[in-house]
């Protein structure tokens, strides 16, 4: 039987580090909104393409990114 006289702590985390720089990117970004639901469809803030499939999103990375 083993006796153990001292506590170590514990600590588990994850560190993503493409997840942080997706974060830290889009929060700097004019236009940013925390209650904006992430979308991948076309013209919302996850898709670089507008509606038409051609032209720049200008909402794309203004939402969090999925984790």
């Amino acid at each position: 039987m083993s006796q153990y006289d001292a506590d170590l702590p514990l600590v588990l985390s994850e560190i993503d580090p493409v997840q942080n720089a997706s974060v830290a990117a889009a929060v700097v970004k004019t236009g940013f909104s925390e209650t904006t639901v992430w979308s991948g469809l076309p013209g919302k803030c996850g898709n670089p393409l507008s509606a038409d499939g051609v032209t720049a999103n200008p909402l794309f990375n203004t939402c969090y990114p999925p984790a």
